[in-house]
């Protein structure tokens, strides 16, 4: 992040850089600068509602659109080939990473003032209780499962994540 200080030469631009964007203001008069640099520090600090609106595009748009299209950008691996042939006798139809769709179905978020944590706690069939999700997310080396990433951020979500920071801040700088 990027500022310029506002002395006696007033009018000077200043650029403020932040996830992956830049807001340009230009102000003549040093207390109206002060205020809104004031309120913009403030709304730094509280960024929960973009951080909620981004959970929640995370969980209803982003998460099933990994499903719809077995990975994004990064295509999930194919099903071991006799794994593969038991899950069509026992779960006909259904595809990767889907048997019963609770997994696919428990994703939900957690906001705090400054940070946003996707969560999935469905541990149907797991012995020692881990989420299912997560073997599949960041599978260990000891692991037999092959990474299927369910959080593929690409540069639009990056984009979309801006969008709303953007909005928050825009919103907070209004004099």
């Amino acid at each position: 992040m990027t500022t310029t200080y506002f002395g006696r030469s007033q009018g000077r631009q200043t650029i403020i850089k932040s996830v992956g964007g830049a807001i340009k203001v230009r102000f003549t008069d040093p207390v109206q600068a002060i205020r809104y640099f004031d309120s913009i520090s403030a709304a730094l600090k509280d960024l929960q509602e973009p951080l909620e609106e981004y959970g929640r595009y995370i969980v209803e748009e982003h998460i099933p659109r990994q499903f719809e299209a077995q990975g994004f950008p990064q295509r999930w691996p194919s099903l071991k080939t006799e794994y593969r042939k038991w899950k069509e006798k026992h779960y006909p139809g259904k595809p990767i990473l889907v048997r019963t769709g609770r997994m696919k179905a428990g994703f939900s978020y957690q906001v705090t003032k400054r940070t946003l944590r996707v969560v999935n706690r469905v541990t149907a069939g797991q012995r020692n209780r881990t989420p299912r999700w997560s073997w599949h997310q960041e599978p260990s080396e000891d692991s037999p499962l092959r990474a299927r990433p369910m959080l593929q951020t690409t540069e639009k979500d990056l984009v979309i994540l801006s969008e709303h920071v953007f909005d928050h801040l825009e919103q907070a700088g209004e004099l």
